[in-house]
């Protein structure tokens, strides 16, 4: 069973690479991009 909060920050992270990926293009975004945006350390 998964964790409520591991399900939280998936759903953050995923939200922020879409977002991200929109606006800058897939090449252009780092892990550390999608952290920042996502609120959460990038080893998440």
């Amino acid at each position: 069973m998964e964790r409520a909060d591991a399900a939280r920050n998936r759903a953050r992270i995923l939200e922020a690479a879409e977002r991200l990926f929109a606006a800058k293009g897939a090449p252009n975004v780092t892990m550390e991009d999608i952290a920042r945006a996502a609120g959460v350390g990038r080893g998440t």
